[in-house]
């Protein structure tokens, strides 16, 4: 199929290849108080540097608003879902702005980019406990990986990409 402009699926297809830009910048601004601490309900129960902490952090850095994320790692995409079907759409197949949840791990985070079968994500949560909010700045990371071998790290992964 010939993606050119003018056709219908011309945006989605280049949207794949093109890293999201953040609001702020692509690294997390830890000066942002209402993303990550006054209104981040994982700051307020004091779980810092947990990957729920990170990624509702970020979402709200990258979209201006409250995804609505309450739960645990596997169950953001279904909670984001449930909050935003307007705005998201659950897929296994990711595109730049997408949020993940780890099917076989409680785990989630940011999707940046997708280029082909190559996914850029960001997550926190890599020493594997809840930190004071110092220590939560430093324990996230950016990483690229193949969409296959990422999946199976997590047990099977989903996707909340952005409409």
């Amino acid at each position: 199929m010939e993606y050119s402009y003018g056709n219908p699926s011309y945006v989605d297809h280049v949207m794949r290849y093109v890293g999201i830009t953040f609001r702020g910048g692509t690294n997390p601004n830890f000066n942002n108080m209402e993303a990550w601490i006054t209104k981040n309900p994982y700051a307020k129960t004091g779980l810092y540097g947990q990957c729920t902490w990170f990624a509702w952090g970020r979402f709200y850095e990258l979209y201006g608003y409250d995804p609505s994320f309450t739960g645990n790692g596997w169950d953001y995409v279904d909670e984001l879902l449930k909050a935003h079907p307007d705005k998201f759409e659950r897929s296994t197949t990711p595109k730049a702005g997408a949020v993940f949840s780890g099917i076989g791990k409680n785990h989630v985070g940011i999707v940046l980019k997708v280029d082909g079968n190559n996914i850029t994500i960001q997550d926190g949560n890599y020493d594997g406990i809840t930190n004071t909010f110092e220590d939560a700045k430093k324990d996230w990371q950016t990483n690229t990986y193949t969409l296959d071998y990422y999946g199976s790290r997590m047990g099977g992964i989903v996707f909340a990409n952005p409409k």
